[in-house]
């Protein structure tokens, strides 16, 4: 996983991580947006989106089974 790391840096990281290991499977997160995302979508196997999350209103609710 690759956590906070800029398009470029990430990209670059990637390529030397595959370069040992091609079978690999790299992540991405941290910072990652639906602006942005297109940026790390062509070397990135997996991609984490924390805004998902973020700005969410949590409802509170039950459920009883008889």
């Amino acid at each position: 996983m690759l956590d906070n790391f800029d398009s470029k840096k990430a990209e670059k990281t990637t390529k030397k991580i595959k370069q040992i290991n091609p079978d690999v499977l790299i992540e991405i997160s941290g910072g990652i947006t639906k602006n942005n995302i297109k940026e790390y979508a062509s070397f990135a196997d997996r991609i984490s989106l924390g805004c998902l999350t973020h700005s969410i209103k949590n409802i509170d609710f039950s459920l009883e089974v008889l």
